[in-house]
């Protein structure tokens, strides 16, 4: 028995039409994975520049402890080891998390992911750049997005990536022992 077009169903009796499964949405499909709206990314930033200024309070706090000291004597710590380290702490966080999964705590709360140009997992140089890029970024701020074809951020397209819905990005499975 044959279906009716009409019953419910997709033409040709291929089970129920799916709601926004018209010509745009294959065409969206195709496509390839969706970018990530600026306002998310911007959240998702302020979001881990808030874990990080705990992180690194934490820090100058354990530091003071275990020198004896107290919070108001911070300014005898010495600034230039001081700021390298908390540089190689920050930096660790966003390369670390990036390299592994494409996400810091930020994205992974926004739903969020980094990428490379074709959708498929972000490689360690290119977190690195990345990372390394994102000061001067911030500087040319939402001007330079405005101006990208794809809306990137200035560090994203100096390293090849892009910040996409974590939901449409595929993933790219790594041989065992494979490292980036």
């Amino acid at each position: 028995m044959r279906r009716s077009a009409h019953a419910g169903g997709r033409p040709g009796g291929r089970g129920p039409r799916r709601v926004g499964a018209g010509p745009d949405a294959a065409a969206a499909e195709a496509a390839g994975p969706r970018a990530a709206h600026r306002g998310l990314r911007v959240l998702a930033a302020g979001s881990d520049l808030v874990l990080l200024g705990v992180l690194d309070a934490a820090a100058v706090w354990l530091t003071l402890r275990l020198v004896g000291l107290d919070a108001q004597s911070f300014g005898v710590l010495p600034l230039p080891p001081l700021a390298a380290f908390l540089g190689l702490l920050n930096g660790g966080y966003v390369v670390g998390l990036t390299a592994a999964g494409g996400q810091t705590f930020g994205k992974m709360a926004l739903g969020l992911r980094v990428a490379d140009a074709g959708g498929g997992p972000v490689t360690l140089p290119q977190a690195v750049v990345r990372t390394l890029w994102t000061p001067a970024s911030v500087t040319v701020g939402i001007v330079w997005t405005l101006f990208d074809r794809e809306g990137r951020a200035l560090h994203d397209a100096l390293a090849g990536t892009r910040v996409l819905a974590a939901s449409t990005v595929r993933r790219a499975s790594r041989p065992e022992g494979a490292t980036t």
